[in-house]
Parts: structure tokens; C-alpha cells; sequence
């Protein structure tokens, strides 16, 4: 190029438009180029490889993790009890078994409202004719794992997809989010995991902003079973200090006198 523009140079057009003076105040230095270059690589590589041993060691621990949880998982109660005093041993079984419920009604709600959202909002849109239907529903319903945020999280992908069909289709997507939505929240949420948590909703609400802000997506996932889980077990031993309470206190005897009688 730069012997293009030295023969080009004695036409009075080229000479015009001013190009060599551009040409001439390039400095390109291979040298230094080359050491910015492998600089930078240099100073991202340990990140890098960081990154990708995190995401390997990860992939590689957490079935196993899952597979003796599953296979050994019948050995977290009795272990935990040996930390404690043995008159202490029934209580720590019901803690584990309420917390286990608590859990077990917060994940099967989750599936059946996720799978419920998906579904008829796949439905609805193949009613309306919207492209890629089954995608668009099966990302309204993995959102739905987010209380509350979840909808309007999962109508994003749908309403860019229906803008470029027009305002009339992106309408009649609202309407079926609407309409799936009210649904689910006055049908599935209330029966399903509403009273199997007992949490009220401007709760739920504060944890999701509260967890938002702090951890982000993962905190707004794991802040309403977090919070279902300690709900229980300090239900629990509120309850269990009531009682012990409410019991008559023993007196102490004094002498053998006492003792034998």
C-alpha cells in the first residue's frame, strides 16, 4: 500500500485528498506491538486458566458430590446428633425431617408451576402464531424458577421476537403472558407453595431485592427456599423453648430425707 501511494503520488487527484500525509505519520512498531500483544496474554492467561479449572473441577465434583449425598445421605442425621447431648438427639431428627419437607414441597412446587407456565405459554403462543413457539415458552417457564421476576424476565425474548411482526402481535403476546400468568398466580402459587411456606408475599418480594442486589441471579433463585429452610428450623426451636417453659420445674432434693421420699 505504501508503494501504491508513493507511484500514485504524481496524479493531482491523489495529491487532493491529502492521503500521504495520513501515510507518513503512521509509526507501526512490530516490536512493541508484539509485546502488547503477549503482555496481555500473559497477564490474562492465569485467569483464564483459572477459569476454565474452576468450570473442569466443578463439572467433575459436583455429580459425585450428588452421588454420595444420594447413596450416604441417610448418615447426616446421626453424625450431626453426635455433636450434641443424647437428650437432644429426637429434636435434631425432627429439624432435619421439617427441613427436608420444607424443601421437598418448595422444589415440586417449583416444577409443577414451571412446567404449568411453559406449557400454556407454548400454547398460547402457537394460538397466535408467534415463530419459535416452543423456545419462547420453554424460556418463560425455566423463569418462572424466579418468583415474581420471573415473568417479566421471561416476556423479554418473546416481545423482541414480536416486534418484528408488529405492535398487534407483540399486544397479543402481553395478553397471553397476562392471562397464563393470573392463572398461575391465583391458581398453581397460592396452592402449591403459598401455603405449603407460609412466607407472605411483600416478603418474598424484600428477600428477591434484598438477594438481587447482593448475589444476583443466583441470590434471587436460592433466597425463598434459603429463607423457607431457616423459617422452619427457628420455628421449631421457638417452639421446643415454649415448651420446655411451659413445663413444671422439678425441685431439687436437699438431703437423703428428700431422696427417699
Amino acid at each position: 500500500m505504501r508503494a501504491f501511494a508513493e507511484q500514485a503520488s504524481r496524479y493531482n487527484w491523489y495529491k487532493q485528498l491529502g492521503i500521504q500525509n495520513y501515510i507518513n505519520s503512521i509509526d507501526i512498531q512490530p516490536a512493541k506491538m508484539l509485546s502488547q500483544v503477549l503482555g496481555g496474554f500473559s497477564s490474562g492467561l492465569p485467569g483464564i486458566i483459572g477459569s476454565v479449572a474452576g468450570t473442569v473441577i466443578a463439572v467433575i465434583t459436583i455429580p459425585v458430590l450428588l452421588f454420595y449425598m444420594l447413596k450416604d445421605g441417610h448418615l447426616l442425621v446421626p453424625s450431626v446428633q453426635k455433636f450434641f447431648p443424647d437428650r437432644y438427639a429426637d429434636e435434631i431428627a425432627v429439624v432435619f425431617q421439617r427441613m427436608s419437607d420444607t424443601l421437598s414441597h418448595y422444589i415440586a412446587g417449583q416444577a409443577i408451576e414451571c412446567l404449568f407456565v411453559g406449557t400454556f405459554t407454548f400454547i398460547g403462543y402457537l394460538i397466535i402464531g408467534m415463530p419459535y413457539a416452543f423456545l419462547l415458552g420453554f424460556i418463560a417457564g425455566v423463569c418462572t424458577i424466579i418468583p415474581y421476576l420471573g415473568p417479566y424476565i421471561g416476556i423479554m425474548p418473546a416481545l423482541g421476537v414480536a416486534f418484528t411482526q408488529g405492535w398487534q402481535k407483540a399486544a397479543l403476546v402481553v395478553i397471553v403472558v397476562i392471562i397464563v400468568q393470573m392463572t398461575d398466580g391465583n391458581l398453581i402459587y397460592p396452592n402449591v407453595i403459598g401455603r405449603s411456606l407460609d412466607i407472605h408475599p411483600l416478603t418474598i418480594i424484600i428477600l428477591l431485592l434484598m438477594a438481587g442486589n447482593l448475589w444476583g441471579l443466583l441470590g434471587t433463585i436460592l433466597a425463598v427456599p434459603v429463607y423457607a429452610v431457616l423459617k422452619t428450623v427457628l420455628t421449631y426451636v421457638l417452639e421446643l423453648y415454649r415448651f420446655h417453659r411451659s413445663q413444671p420445674q422439678l425441685p431439687e432434693p436437699n438431703d437423703d430425707s428428700e431422696l427417699k421420699k
